[in-house]
């Protein structure tokens, strides 16, 4: 299951909502993360690298303030990389608290929606749901954002 949080491909031999304790759950999400922030950083290098005829070292010297590397180089696109990270999949987890407190509650619903928003946005396919999101498919229709 590791292999499968950090590769993110949501391949799991266990229920994790009823075999994993809270501490394994946020393993499973530390390596969701690590294997997401991997994927993106490498996206991002590679994107940077296509965008160039030269090789990378002809280009940071030869193009300064135009380069397409941020200036602290792969450090500072990786730091930006994991801020952006952080920033959406918290913006995800605050959406997904806010759909779910009615039925979970306030506090049960913190865990849920952290855990599903860093899943999601590394497409890891990961669920602390007993069902993943089977009770959740009629729920649009029920809730209290649909009405708006």
């Amino acid at each position: 299951m590791a292999t499968s949080a950090v590769c993110v491909t949501g391949l799991t031999v266990i229920d994790v909502s009823s075999r994993m304790t809270f501490l394994g759950q946020l393993w499973l999400l530390a390596l969701i993360q690590l294997g997401g922030i991997g994927i993106v950083t490498l996206a991002a290098l590679a994107a940077a690298a296509l965008g160039r005829r030269m090789s990378l070292e002809v280009e940071e010297a030869a193009a300064g303030p135009t380069s397409l590397m941020p200036e602290g180089g792969a450090g500072a696109l990786v730091r930006s990389v994991v801020r952006v990270t952080l920033a959406i999949e918290a913006i995800g987890a605050v959406l997904l608290w806010l759909s779910w407190r009615d039925t979970l509650g306030n506090a049960g619903a913190v865990w849920p929606a952290v855990f599903h928003a860093i899943s999601a946005f590394c497409n890891a396919g990961f669920s602390t749901f007993r069902d993943n999101f089977a009770g959740q498919a009629g729920a649009s229709r029920r809730s209290r954002w649909s009405r708006c």
